[in-house]
């Protein structure tokens, strides 16, 4: 497939700028084609090289929407390629997050597509970074991936993708989840009292023997609770909502919620919900032309605040 790109909306990039919330629900690695996508051996092998893929880690766990399933390597070397085979049909991609991940301290990692499987035509380099030595989150996105002439792109056509993994001694480099979305860019912030709600506790407490001491099981700790509401004005801002709902399949799968946004890559706080209910039901009409809506979704473990707490 030929890979193709047009840089993401001034508007849309004024919206993110402000700190309006971002949200993405679609997933180019939903049909990822399995019998060619793999880990190999050097950080800068091609479809059809030797898997190196480890036992029991499989590389569909690297697109599965579950940052706590990691896939990895068989060995440890200074370099490592993952292969991913998106198909012939994957959604548009203009937003990346790597979540769940482990070993990559001081990594470098080079995000590249191309429109064939041996990287010979049209390779194009969308984002690198370096993995921060001290990182707890273990999340990063990249809203501004290049398509080789746009430095904000939205891409199409893209199958073929590796993700090089370099560093100076040995290393075996561990992914939850590579998520390759298309934004759903909002035109506010929600309307004041909602949002986030409190972190929520899930516990269990049970008493027993004659002076009845209590115990407590916690099964949930620093849980995000989403429950935002937006007023629109007009189609364009309906339409995010319903594309939203549309991403999630009418609210069935998990999505991607970063509230307020940075400017500068790596520094967005992402948090992966599950909607509560559809995303898009009619909406609550204020006036002749203002509606109103619901977004709401629990926040799917492992929970960002109890990942940055020491």
């Amino acid at each position: 497939m030929a890979v193709s790109g047009v840089t993401v909306p001034a508007g849309e990039i004024a919206d993110r700028n402000a700190g309006f919330p971002l949200a993405f629900g679609s997933h180019a690695g939903d049909a990822l084609v399995l019998g060619t996508s793999r880990w190999a051996a050097t950080a800068t092998a091609v479809f059809g090289d030797a898997d190196n893929t480890a036992v029991n880690f499989p590389v569909r766990w690297a697109t599965d929407r579950r940052g706590y399933k990691r896939t990895k390597p068989a060995t440890t070397a200074t370099g490592h390629t993952l292969l991913l085979d998106l198909g012939t049909s994957a959604s548009d991609i203009d937003v990346l997050m790597l979540w769940g991940y482990a070993g990559l301290d001081g990594v470098t990692v080079s995000i590249e597509v191309a429109d064939t499987a041996d990287f010979v035509t049209n390779p194009v380099t969308i984002g690198s970074f370096v993995f921060p030595a001290s990182d707890r989150t273990r999340r990063v996105v990249l809203a501004q991936l290049s398509d080789g002439v746009n430095a904000e792109a939205r891409l199409s056509g893209v199958q073929f993708m590796r993700l090089k993994f370099t560093k100076g001694s040995g290393f075996t480099p561990e992914i939850g989840e590579v998520w390759l979305g298309r934004r759903r860019q909002f035109w506010n912030q929600p309307l004041a009292g909602t949002g986030f709600s409190p972190n929520m506790i899930g516990s269990l407490s049970s008493k027993s023997g004659p002076g009845q001491s209590s115990t407590t099981y916690v099964k949930a700790r620093a849980h995000k609770i989403l429950e935002a509401a937006f007023r629109s004005s007009n189609t364009t801002e309906v339409d995010i909502v319903k594309d939203l709902n549309d991403d999630t399949e009418q609210g069935t799968r998990h999505f991607c919620w970063i509230f307020d946004p940075s400017t500068t890559d790596l520094d967005d706080e992402c948090h992966v919900m599950d909607p509560q209910t559809e995303l898009y039901e009619d909406p609550v009409g204020i006036g002749e032309f203002i509606r109103e809506h619901i977004i709401d979704g629990a926040e799917q473990a492992p929970f960002l605040k109890l990942e940055t707490i020491p």
